[in-house]
Formats: structure tokens, C-alpha cells, sequence
């Protein structure tokens, strides 16, 4: 156990996998830890595609990055029979943030565009 913070790490992998179908309270504990480990990967993703996410920046409705992370767990609990271990878990993870991320750039490129296509003039 983690004296510092007063919680128990969930790394080796199989804790993530275990916790995330545990009983409500530590479902919930697993879930605030993936949903920011999430929203470091999709800052990450979409800042590196060139859209400035701050976290003081006002958004209409919630922000790319929590857009991102719930269409990023929703995905995950679907899919969390899937997991073999062969990778940490925290990776394999990440991984769907990623994609969410890419994902909504592109979205949010194409809306962006003169012609909502995102074709250039």
C-alpha cells in the first residue's frame, strides 16, 4: 500500500482488470484513476494534432479531453474481456484514448473547415 497517497497502487495489470469489476467502491476508486490516466493521454494525442487543450480554457459543453475520455471508457468497459495481459494495462489503455483523440482532430478539423468537409479552398 502506497503510504504517501493512502491508496493501493493497481499496477501489476490484473488489479486494473479486477478493480474494474469489483464492488462499487472499488469500481469507483478504479475508475477516477483511469479517467485521469486517460486524460493524460488524450492531452497528449490532441495537443500533439495541434489542438490547444487548457485546462482554463471555456469550452461549450464539456471539453475535447473529457469527450474523449468517456467515449475513450465507455470503449474500454466494453471491451475489457479483451485485455490478456500481454501488455501492462495502463498501455492497452491508452491506446483507446489515442484513438479518441485522433479521432475527434479530425472531427473537429473537418468541422473547422470552409467547406465542413474538411477540404481546402
Amino acid at each position: 500500500m502506497d503510504e504517501s497517497v493512502g491508496v493501493r497502487p493497481l499496477d501489476p495489470s490484473a488489479g486494473w482488470a479486477l478493480a474494474l469489476r469489483g464492488d462499487a467502491a472499488t469500481r469507483a476508486e478504479a475508475l477516477v484513476r483511469l479517467r485521469a490516466h486517460l486524460a493524460v493521454a488524450a492531452k497528449f494525442e490532441l495537443g500533439r494534432r495541434g489542438i490547444a487543450v487548457d485546462d482554463g480554457q471555456r469550452w461549450e459543453g464539456a471539453s475535447p479531453v473529457q469527450d474523449v475520455v468517456e467515449a475513450a471508457l465507455a470503449a474500454i468497459l466494453a471491451d475489457l474481456d479483451r485485455f490478456r495481459g500481454h501488455s501492462r494495462f495502463t498501455t492497452w489503455t491508452a491506446k483507446y484514448a489515442i484513438r479518441e483523440a485522433a479521432a475527434a482532430a479530425r472531427e473537429m478539423a473537418i468541422a473547422a473547415s470552409p467547406d465542413g468537409r474538411g477540404e481546402r479552398p
